[in-house]
């Protein structure tokens, strides 16, 4: 099933950095086999590396060993990459001044003007797939050290009407790196995303425990069906997809986070085992507690209180999206905890010009 899609995909890339003549599946191929056998006369011998699996977006408390990649695994993803650019999937994106469409902002909770607050975390993408008559275009990549958000639009057969995005699903919605890590993963639907009767707009939030800056990032989303069909979150719906079909995607992150690292040195935060990382962006607020943390830590971290103090006098907790809808002040945020490490994905963009500290557990550490 895998590969009778891949058959199917087309893939443009659109950035005015990098424009290839898109290449046929034999052609991809081929121009793969062709450095893969350059890299075997040359005494490597490939070693094939899989990724770690996408860990569920809720209630995520499963430790995963990082291990270091050995020279051949790295020779390996230098020719993986190679070969990516040479069929033309991988996309070099715009960095910088990125304008990013309204719905989005929006959904941030900002206007337009506030989006110069985000500065280099910004990178447009403009990559688009064809599977049939369907398409998937990736709009850019908002992101930090440990997050990023990806907005993108679905664009249906002519001559379909599609209701409100909320009423959709994807069977594969994934996002993964070449640094083998953890990861939690949603998709939204945007606030008014529909442009066409046959479009729709989501937005792709995935918070990793490794790093991000600098790698290349897959990202997958397989057949987008209605959530009034049959075997909901049981079963693949190939046959009564909307829009059905494997859409997978490639590309460097190439955004210049903008976070603060607000420690020195490791730190006491009200645990057992010190903290030694705390990392605070627009986006995000990062924790990692000295390895290997105490079993009582890494009962407690996922909730953790953390809130942002304000120039004003303010100080508002970081609650989930339920506590605020019932009344809570606070900053809406999403959480995801890998082993002694805890990435708090801000579902709401903080002005860090206007946040004076990020407190945990009562202990307030200053940005400045």
């Amino acid at each position: 099933m895998k590969n009778e899609y891949d058959a199917l995909n087309l893939a443009a890339v659109c950035p005015e950095e990098y424009a290839p003549v898109p290449l046929s599946g034999a052609q991809q191929k081929a121009q793969l086999e062709r450095l893969l056998a350059g890299a075997r006369t040359k005494g490597s011998a490939p070693h094939t590396h899989t990724g770690e699996e996408a860990a569920p977006a809720q209630g995520c408390h499963g430790v995963r060993s990082i291990r270091c990649r050995t020279r051949s695994r790295k020779r390996m993803a230098a020719l993986l990459l190679a070969a990516a650019l040479a069929c033309g999937v991988l996309a070099a994106g715009a960095v910088g001044a990125f304008v990013w469409g309204t719905d989005f902002t929006a959904f941030l909770g900002l206007g337009q003007k506030d989006m110069p607050l985000l500065g280099g975390l910004s990178q447009g993408l403009g990559l688009t797939q064809t599977v049939g008559g369907a398409s998937i275009t990736l709009e850019g990549v908002l992101g930090d050290g440990h997050c990023v958000y990806i907005p993108f639009t679905v664009t249906a057969p002519q001559g379909t009407k599609l209701k409100s995005a909320q009423e959709y699903l994807f069977d594969v919605a994934s996002f993964s790196t070449d640094v083998p890590g953890a990861a939690a993963v949603t998709v939204q639907p945007l606030p008014a995303g529909q442009a066409a009767e046959n479009q729709l707009r989501f937005v792709l939030m995935a918070s990793v425990s490794a790093p991000l800056s600098g790698q290349t990032a897959q990202i997958e989303l397989w057949n987008m069906y209605h959530n009034s069909a049959s075997g909901v979150g049981t079963r693949m719906h190939d046959e009564d997809a909307v829009v059905p079909g494997h859409f997978s995607f490639a590309f460097r992150l190439e955004y210049e986070p903008a976070g603060l690292s607000l420690l020195q040195e490791p730190a006491d935060a009200g645990f057992e085992s010190p903290l030694e990382k705390l990392e605070f962006s627009p986006i995000s607020v990062y924790l990692q507690l000295r390895e290997p943390a105490a079993e009582s830590d890494l009962a407690a971290l996922m909730d953790v209180p953390v809130a942002l103090c304000f120039a004003d006098g303010t100080r508002l907790p970081i609650l989930s999206w339920w506590d605020i809808e019932q009344g809570a002040a606070g900053v809406p945020g999403r959480r995801f905890q890998a082993g002694g490490s805890l990435v708090i994905q801000l579902l709401q963009a903080a002005d860090l010009s206007q946040v004076t500290a990020v407190e945990v557990n009562g202990t307030a550490f200053p940005l400045a």
